[in-house]
């Protein structure tokens, strides 16, 4: 959470200490789906910092054998943390998803969602300066007087 001068700072449950940013990118497994998983909070509140990409990984068993993948993959971010996005992986009762390329399959959907989410605001951005853009016609002024004579 921001603190009242805007920097980002644990709640005062935690300590309210300042946090600071550490390169990386990390996966926080997610087992309720829910909450913030208990093992962040940990981080954050041992170390007093976050890395630049946080992502907490949760797995939601579906009643199918198998999920396609458009159905497979929800991802979220979160406004009041930088950098930190929700993953839910949706599979069947077939799927593997546990894998040994499961690290690099997260991070490609983060990357996926990161990348379609800035394009989405940069149309949002181009059709916002579109209609705020002044509307230029050619025009002579009329005249309502004459002109005074010298």
């Amino acid at each position: 959470m921001k603190n009242r001068e805007g920097k980002l700072a644990l709640t005062l449950r935690w300590g309210g200490d300042l946090l600071s940013s550490v390169s990386g990118f990390c996966i926080f497994f997610n087992k309720t789906g829910v909450l913030t998983p208990s093992v962040f909070t940990y981080f954050a509140s041992k170390l007093g910092a976050l890395p630049d990409v946080s992502v907490f990984f949760h797995l939601h068993p579906a009643e199918t054998p198998s999920v396609s993948d458009e159905e497979c993959y929800h991802i979220s971010r979160f406004a009041s943390i930088p950098g930190c996005y929700r993953l839910v992986v949706r599979h069947g009762f077939i799927d593997e998803i546990v894998s040994p390329d499961l690290g690099v399959l997260i991070h490609e959907q983060v990357r996926k969602f990161v990348v379609h989410q800035a394009a989405a605001k940069s149309v949002e951005a181009g059709l916002r300066s579109q209609q705020k853009a002044p509307i230029r016609t050619h025009h002579r002024p009329a005249l309502t007087g004459r002109a005074e004579k010298s």
